[in-house]
């Protein structure tokens, strides 16, 4: 009798032990998945941005202004017009990395 009691106290306390590694791992997972999920988004939306900048300073290249071509880049016009603002002062090299970063610090503040 003894032995058949300390065996289901042990049997209790593995079952405890493994819900609480499950719900470890479940909140790690959900964690994981919400970071990973964050991270897409943000860099999607880099690449989206650097992409715009590319198209803007290349139309700029090309001798455009920003109303000829600002209608056609399906963006907010906003955005296009402050990037060019941006790109304009970095012609003729037009740095991308420089211009998404001004672009990025312009954001913030």
């Amino acid at each position: 009798m003894y032995t058949a009691n300390i065996i289901d106290q042990e049997k209790t306390y593995l079952e405890a032990h493994q819900r609480f590694l499950d719900q470890k791992r479940g909140a790690y997972n959900a964690g994981y998945d919400s970071g990973y999920d964050t991270g897409y988004d943000s860099g999607h939306k880099e690449g989206e941005v650097r992409f715009l900048i590319s198209t803007i300073c290349e139309n700029i290249k090309q001798g455009r202004k920003l109303d000829e071509f600002a209608p056609f880049l399906n963006s907010d016009l906003d955005m296009v017009s402050r990037i060019y603002n941006i790109a304009v002062k970095y012609s003729p090299s037009f740095d991308s990395d420089k211009i998404f970063e001004e672009l990025k610090s312009l954001q913030k503040s």
